[in-house]
């Protein structure tokens, strides 16, 4: 009888010994598991971290932080459909977690379903997030507000108007045509752009688009000047992987001034995208342009620009805390002119910030353009080489529902070894956007 008690006491031992490392097993392959898949979210392994949060479902089904997890990977991955699915269930499963509302937010918000994602990002505004995660969600919340957040719908119009004062309304900042000519003003600005999105899923888009632009000067001696401008533009994007894009662009520019034809311009930029890090981009681009330009009463000689630019650049972007970027760029560029005098070739690099302050949101650039031009200029016996120093600031900001208010002001200053070529230009705008 002692025996058989030892026997089923050993027994029932062995059992709960058993089950006591089954458990002790499955709880560390969840954490595996967990932390796998979290390291692969940060550095942009979207699909093995799906996989990695899976398992952990797998291992803990019903757990919150998992099912959140997983959601998220399908969000960074571009699975917004699945990634709303997901999310749901775990908000379903804790809904007072602010990280599940905000990311289900986000989801929402690439779906086009902007009241759905309005309702998640104001619960967190309004509720006892964490500051971090209540910043995000107000720019969200801000992008909504300003109809800029309509990401998936396939049509879009934008429309823009404002004024501009101009110190020195010489039309085209890089070549001035009027040399040693300084006239300043007032103009009003009107323009309206629309786009329409034909072709859209997880890896590639393509858009076409038209836009309209017109100035007018205030002052009626400034007439001459007025500039209207139509564009047309064909864009498509490849995502390659998760790191890598390419994308292709065509646009097709033609402008009058004063009423007379000015010029035509096509250009063609291929470019691609790698995201080496996942707080940076860098986008290597090629650019090639081909120039037509149109002689008139204002301006005689202006088929003598004629011909076509090409250029080659990079562009590092760093993302930081706090919704701060920099980017960081350089492009050289060869134009050949009709006229040797107006050939030359440049390098331009230049540095932006952009961040967001209390009462708005900021950007501001500095840049430096060395040009080397080909011939002597007629009169001067002489060969041009000018360096152009530009620096410009911006402040937005949503005033009222579907309305963005920019004020900025640009700085350009022109160094030329022939004298009636230095200039410098100073341009104040305040301009609204709104979408319709």
């Amino acid at each position: 009888m002692n025996c058989r008690l030892v026997l089923a006491c050993g027994a029932i031992l062995l059992l709960f010994s058993s089950l006591s490392y089954a458990q002790e097993r499955r709880e560390k392959d969840y954490e595996l598991a967990m932390t796998l898949g979290v390291f692969q979210l940060e550095t942009g392994e979207y699909q093995n971290a799906v996989e990695n949060f899976k398992r952990a479902l797998g291992l803990k089904p019903k757990d919150q932080p998992a099912t959140m997890s997983l959601g998220v990977a399908y969000s960074r991955s571009g699975d917004y459909g699945r990634a709303r699915e997901v999310l749901l269930k775990a908000q379903a499963l804790d809904k007072s977690d602010a990280r599940t509302r905000y990311e289900l937010g986000v989801a929402l918000y690439k779906l086009g379903d902007m009241p759905g994602a309005k309702a998640q990002f104001a619960s967190i505004d309004q509720g006892t997030a964490d500051a971090t995660l209540k910043d995000a969600a107000g720019d969200y919340l801000d992008l909504i507000a300003s109809g800029l957040g309509q990401e998936n719908k396939k049509f879009s119009i934008d429309v823009l108007t404002g004024f501009q004062y101009d110190s020195n309304v010489i039309l085209d900042p890089d070549n001035p045509i009027v040399p040693g000519k300084t006239k300043s003003g007032w103009r009003f600005l009107a323009a309206a752009s629309g786009k329409y999105r034909f072709i859209d899923d997880q890896k590639k888009s393509a858009d076409a688009g038209y836009a309209f632009y017109q100035s007018l000067h205030i002052d009626n001696n400034l007439s001459d000047f007025n500039v209207q401008q139509h564009s047309l533009s064909l864009s498509g994007r490849h995502k390659a992987s998760e790191k890598t894009r390419f994308d292709l662009r065509y646009g097709f520019t033609y402008a009058f001034v004063g009423g007379d034809k000015y010029g035509a311009i096509h250009k063609i930029t291929p470019s691609a995208t790698f995201g080496f890090t996942p707080q940076s981009a860098t986008e290597f681009f090629y650019a090639f342009e081909l120039k037509d330009y149109y002689n008139s009463g204002l301006f005689p000689a202006n088929s003598d620009r004629s011909g076509n630019n090409n250029a080659v650049g990079v562009t590092h972007t760093v993302l930081f805390p706090g919704q701060t970027s920099v980017a960081i760029s350089y492009a050289y560029d060869k134009d050949s002119a009709d006229q040797a005098f107006w050939s030359y070739s440049g390098n331009k690099g230049s540095v932006s910030v952009q961040g967001k302050l209390p009462f708005a949101k900021a950007t501001a650039s500095v840049s430096y353009y060395d040009k080397r031009y080909d011939g002597e200029v007629p009169g001067y016996a002489q060969i041009r080489h000018d360096g152009t120093q530009e620096y410009s600031v911006t402040l937005s900001r949503n005033i009222i529902k579907n309305i963005n208010l920019s004020l900025s002001d640009s700085y350009t200053r022109n160094e030329s070894t022939i004298a009636p070529f230095e200039y410098t230009r100073n341009i104040v705008s305040l301009l609204g956007v709104m979408p319709l």
